[in-house]
């Protein structure tokens, strides 16, 4: 998603998502020397994967190493290299839905399983509500996430006075690459108190998994964020076990839509989904997809909210 409209408190039309003006910049070597993923889909796994492999019923699977040793958001051929097709698309007043489709053959990027995807998005009365389905004709390991960069302020300038709070119980304690240890530390514990308002300018170097609260697959509040001037005010909900916050640190210098020069902490994600490497972690929640099962995720973006 390149541009996201919504109105502030004051009826001004915001476009709140960063991204580019044509197709061709998303192959420029500006934008591929970082690869920031602006609002891509991302499958077969969102984020990282330890030692790009991992073994199910005695077999070993080894997966793309595109993050170092590691294998991060679906890997070379992953969702966001692909031609999604439109199935439908509709508007009515105060309303407008879009369904895509795709598929991954056995193997791709390592995973096993032809894997067919439909993701539906729907804007409706001031919500963003995106759900994705999926079946397998083999077991499978299986994350969606969508890699949207949000920025709530109307000129797109820098991030740091913008104020987020998260709705979680732990955060994932991470190595020096990013993977998950496959320990857990309690929110209450550490030096930033996350769960209040604080400042993005504290959260400049932010790239964690933070443990949604709820364990209903119902969707449930995840993070609020609140624009500079207090005229635009996001909630993100969603039934993923868990959130990855990422600060924009490696957003690429690059000209952005609009004439925008972007930069670091540009933008920010939020993206929901199963807990990073879960399929080399026993002890974290099942990320198997079955034959004969279907995946289900789905989210929300609420924009000014009642309180």
């Amino acid at each position: 998603m390149s541009h996201l409209v919504v109105p502030d408190r004051q009826g001004e039309l915001r476009d709140i998502v960063l991204g580019l003006d044509e197709i061709s910049q998303y192959s420029s070597p500006e934008y591929l020397s970082q690869y920031p993923y602006f609002g891509a889909a991302i499958g077969r796994w969102a984020n990282r994967v330890r030692g790009a492999r991992f073994t199910m019923a005695e077999k070993e699977y080894p997966l793309d190493k595109n993050h170092g040793a590691h294998h991060l958001h679906g890997g070379f051929s992953g969702f966001d290299k692909k031609v999604w097709h439109v199935d439908d698309f509709y508007t009515e007043e105060n309303s407008s839905q879009l369904e895509l489709s795709c598929s991954s053959k056995h193997l791709e990027g390592g995973f096993p399983g032809h894997l067919k995807v439909q993701m539906i998005i729907i804007l409706s009365n001031g919500k963003l509500t995106y759900e994705w389905k999926a079946t397998t004709d083999r077991p499978t390991p299986i994350s969606l996430t969508w890699h949207n960069y949000f920025n709530l302020d109307k000129d797109h300038s820098s991030i740091d006075n913008q104020r987020v709070r998260f709705v979680a119980s732990d955060l994932l304690e991470q190595d020096g690459t990013k993977c998950p240890t496959g320990k857990t530390v309690p929110i209450a514990t550490q030096p930033l108190e996350i769960s209040h308002w604080c400042p993005l300018s504290a959260l400049q170097q932010a790239d964690f998994t933070l443990i949604n609260r709820s364990k209903d697959q119902w969707l449930s509040p995840s993070a609020e964020v609140l624009s500079t001037d207090g005229l635009m005010h996001m909630r993100v909900m969603t039934n993923q076990p868990c959130i990855h916050f990422y600060a924009g640190a490696g957003i690429p210098v690059l000209q952005g839509k609009g004439g925008v020069r972007y930069g670091p902490h540009l933008g920010y994600c939020f993206e929901s989904q199963a807990l990073p490497d879960a399929m080399n972690q026993p002890h974290f929640p099942d990320c198997i997809l079955m034959p004969g099962e279907v995946y289900h995720h789905t989210g929300s973006y609420t924009f000014n909210p009642e309180a």
